[in-house]
């Protein structure tokens, strides 16, 4: 499973109760390009290309076992934008916090060459 993780083209993490990343893949430095430490203990929300959709969003997920195929604009560190594709699942870690595991595609160049 180490492998899936590390090796996926697609971002993989886990955000804490209050929705900020606890851990991610490799992928994510490279695709939104801030550094793990810049990472770490993020807000989510704080990537969302709106603010108000980003509320939705998290208000969504919280109140939701499972989010799939859900269209979301983040921003890099540089302030490109950059589309996904997302599913989220609520966890229950080993020490009993909730959490959501995320998956992100990002389908930007694709959705531009069909724009």
């Amino acid at each position: 499973y180490r492998e899936i993780f590390t090796k996926s083209n697609d971002i993989i993490f886990v955000l804490d109760k209050d929705f900020r990343f606890l851990n991610f893949n490799p992928t994510i430095t490279r695709l939104m390009e801030f550094s793990p430490e810049e990472l770490t203990h993020k807000p989510f929300s704080e990537l969302f290309e709106n603010q108000e959709k980003a509320a939705q969003f998290l208000y969504n997920l919280e109140f939701n076992d499972t989010i799939t195929e859900t269209e979301v604009t983040l921003n890099t560190k540089t302030g490109r934008k950059k589309t996904f594709l997302s599913s989220f699942a609520k966890i229950i870690s080993h020490s009993g916090e909730m959490q959501y595991q995320g998956i992100l595609h990002d389908y930007t160049n694709l959705k531009k060459s069909v724009v």
